[in-house]
């Protein structure tokens, strides 16, 4: 395998891709602490609710046949522990595949490889800080299904034309409610935009890349 995307193109991902988080939940680091190595399992949440729905219906297979074994079975019901059978044992399959899903990220301060790894094989990937496009800063408002609420969202990534390849720096959401409730909240009546901001600019000159606009067509290069 080539040490450089640049001077061998890999192929297409074979898993989901999203930037892979460089950082631990609860912890911020810059770059004074490189290098770091952080494994995350990226649908562990995912896995625990796969676990939680299979062993329901594992105890409806049980409670049905416990009762198959007092009273006689009803027509109607002939068939539903074979389907709670395969029900139960699809989702607890589905559960241990996303759990044994995990994702590796070994960031330097010269290059950066990240690993992805579950059913479907290893993914491995290695490029040098000098081929990534820079330093994106983004803050964003998604509204949630009801309209009086909504998530804010402020990320630094580290961006590489191969999507499997762009680092997650810092990310920080909140959840609040829209002012007047009928129109997104307008203010950060937080720090964390300055925070990122700070971030991206650490980052920005640590790695000697430019801030690139955000994919709201935006740079926070001026407010830095």
């Amino acid at each position: 395998m080539k040490s450089d995307v640049a001077e061998g193109h890999y192929p297409r991902s074979r898993y989901l891709v999203m930037p892979i988080v460089a950082f631990r939940d609860g912890e911020e680091f810059d770059p004074a602490r490189l290098p770091v190595h952080v494994e995350t399992r990226p649908w562990k949440r995912a896995a625990w609710l796969f676990f939680c729905i299979g062993g329901f219906f594992l105890f409806g297979l049980m409670m049905v046949y416990v009762e198959s074994l007092f009273a006689p079975t009803d027509d109607d019901l002939r068939h539903l522990d074979v389907f709670l059978a395969i029900l139960s044992g699809t989702l607890m399959v589905a559960g241990i595949s996303a759990w044994n899903r995990i994702d590796s990220v070994e960031l330097g301060s010269e290059s950066i490889r990240i690993q992805r790894r579950g059913l479907l094989g290893t993914d491995t990937r290695v490029a040098k800080i000098r081929y990534y496009r820079g330093i994106r800063a983004e803050h964003k408002y998604v509204e949630d299904y009801e309209v009086t609420s909504g998530t804010t969202y402020w990320d630094v990534e580290l961006v590489h034309d191969d999507p499997a390849l762009t680092v997650s720096l810092f990310a920080k959401s909140v959840d609040s409610p829209s002012d007047y409730g009928f129109k997104p909240a307008t203010v950060d009546h937080t720090d964390w935009t300055s925070d990122m901001n700070e971030h991206a600019k650490r980052w920005s000159h640590f790695f000697g890349l430019p801030l690139l606009l955000d994919k709201a067509g935006h740079c926070h290069q001026d407010s830095l």
